[in-house]
């Protein structure tokens, strides 16, 4: 087990299956800057650890404490145990990297249980190309269980549109990362207009700026309900008093979800019904 900082980032960056230039996109970094953390060069601030500790969706504190997996097992016996865990959490192993521009930005996805799945399922859309170059710009600001979900939300089938959160009626700041499109998803269910905005940062009640996994905005009856939706991924131990303090200071409706949530045929069905129910 590592016991310092610099090495435990790395170790939960590699089991992951990230490399450092995915991670320091997804995190808002520089890939040398998260290079120079990882070989203790530069100081790992709290804020560095706790966006770290968002991108790979476990808490802070594990980041802290070092609880993590050697990422770098020796012996046979070792490498079959490190197979099967991947294999109960995501369902299967690939064999070899992807090529196709879909997957290749979609890569998280593919270890995902319906991922390879719902994949083929768009590549049979036969959307325009810059429709697809689109899609794969919003692939590397998610985790697997993410890409899983906005797959879903494509075949609803839901549209691709720009659009800023500040235009459907959200009256909160938000932090515009420079060069950011505003693209979200936009589907009509049982006669409500839902928006869903994938990782956004939004002002809380104390003045912060966490990023959530999904801002969804439902427009019913004339009124319009902005809901936070989680989807903790396979490191996530349930819902914790930590998550509970962070929804409070929100002051948003939450729902989270468990991969094995967004795993199951019905999941898109569920979500609509549970976003209706907090309207």
């Amino acid at each position: 087990m590592s016991t310092s900082l610099p090495a435990r980032i790395k170790d939960l960056r590699l089991a992951a299956g990230l490399t450092q230039k995915v991670l320091a996109r997804s995190m808002r970094y520089a890939p040398s800057h998260v290079s120079n953390v990882e070989r203790g060069r530069h100081r790992a601030t709290l804020r560095f650890v706790q966006r770290f500790a968002e991108t790979l969706g476990i808490e802070a504190e594990r980041v802290l404490q070092g609880t993590v997996i050697p990422s770098r097992p020796t012996g046979r016996r070792l490498l079959r145990k490190k197979a099967r865990a991947i294999i109960s959490r995501f369902g299967y192993r690939l064999k070899r990297a992807p090529t196709q521009p879909l997957r290749v930005a979609f890569k998280l996805a593919l270890s995902t249980v319906q991922g390879p799945r719902l994949l083929d399922e768009v590549d049979g859309l036969r959307r325009s190309g810059a429709w697809y170059e689109a899609l794969r710009s919003l692939a590397p600001l998610l985790n697997g269980p993410e890409q899983e979900m906005l797959l879903h939300l494509v075949l609803a089938p839901a549209l691709l549109q720009d659009l800023h959160p500040h235009l459907i009626g959200l009256t909160r700041a938000v932090v515009s990362d420079h060069g950011r499109r505003w693209l979200c998803l936009v589907m009509r269910r049982d006669k409500a207009l839902f928006v869903f905005h994938p990782q956004v940062r939004v002002e809380t009640l104390s003045g912060r700026f966490p990023r959530l996994d999904f801002l969804v905005s439902i427009r019913t009856r004339g009124k319009t309900t902005f809901v936070n939706v989680e989807i903790d991924g396979p490191a996530h131990r349930g819902r914790t008093r930590e998550d509970g303090e962070r929804e409070a200071d929100l002051g948003l409706p939450t729902l989270r979800y468990r991969i094995q949530d967004v795993d199951q045929a019905g999941f898109l069905e569920r979500l609509v019904e549970d976003c209706l129910a907090v309207v």
